[in-house]
């Protein structure tokens, strides 16, 4: 397959109650990729809820801002982009994401190591 690069002023940003998502890397802009790119905001007092990708290993870098991330429903760790700014949430784990601090927004990059699996699971 031969690579191709990807314009982000070309792809349309969705939008949620909660942040934003730009799909970089995906299905629709590429050649059926298997993994995934997307650029992703939270907004103020919002956050990712409970979710799961059954299908896929998800890797997340904080660009800016900082959250508590929970994943199982385990003890929430703090992330920050000048303390943790990477970590992996394994296929099928639940996660949560609020923002916290006084940055106005949590920005962060998203991968998923299947494409398939960049759609969003709320339980």
């Amino acid at each position: 397959m031969p690579s191709k690069l990807v314009d982000p002023k070309m792809i349309p940003t969705q939008t949620f109650d909660w942040g934003l998502i730009k799909p970089l890397v995906a299905k629709a802009n590429t050649h059926n990729p298997a993994m995934s790119m997307l650029h992703v905001v939270l907004l103020p007092g919002k956050g990712h809820t409970r979710h799961n990708h059954p299908d896929a290993d998800e890797i997340l870098y904080i660009l800016a801002g900082q959250g508590e991330q929970m994943v199982d429903d385990g003890k929430p760790f703090a992330v920050a982009a000048e303390k943790q700014p990477a970590w992996c949430a394994p296929e099928g784990a639940i996660l949560q994401l609020p923002l916290t601090g006084s940055a106005s927004t949590l920005r962060l990059g998203a991968r998923f190591v299947k494409a398939s699996a960049a759609r969003w699971w709320v339980s």
